[in-house]
């Protein structure tokens, strides 16, 4: 799907998601960023709402009888704060 020499492409080819992963901290040099581009056919952000596993076993170490925490795989965001009105205000 990549057209040649180029490593990302402004229209992707065959209606895919073009999706940069970095694998490096923001404070590192641009010329050591690890990261790479990835295609899918939905964004991301538009996966559906996960459910949790019936064959279990992430999250647990061996022997262990049930999982020490729970792992929420579905998207978060902070929700915007509120801003008061002229009434609320002090």
């Amino acid at each position: 799907a990549l057209p040649n020499g180029q490593n990302n492409p402004q229209q992707c080819p065959y209606g895919l998601y073009a999706e940069q992963l970095s694998g490096t901290a923001f404070t590192i040099p641009r010329s050591h960023n690890l990261r790479t581009w990835l295609y899918r056919i939905h964004p991301s952000v538009q996966h559906s709402k996960m459910s949790p596993s019936t064959i279990g076993g992430m999250g647990r170490a061996a022997g262990e009888p049930e999982r020490a925490f729970q792992v929420d795989p579905n998207q978060m965001r902070w929700q915007p704060l509120h801003i008061p009105t002229k009434e609320e205000r002090p």
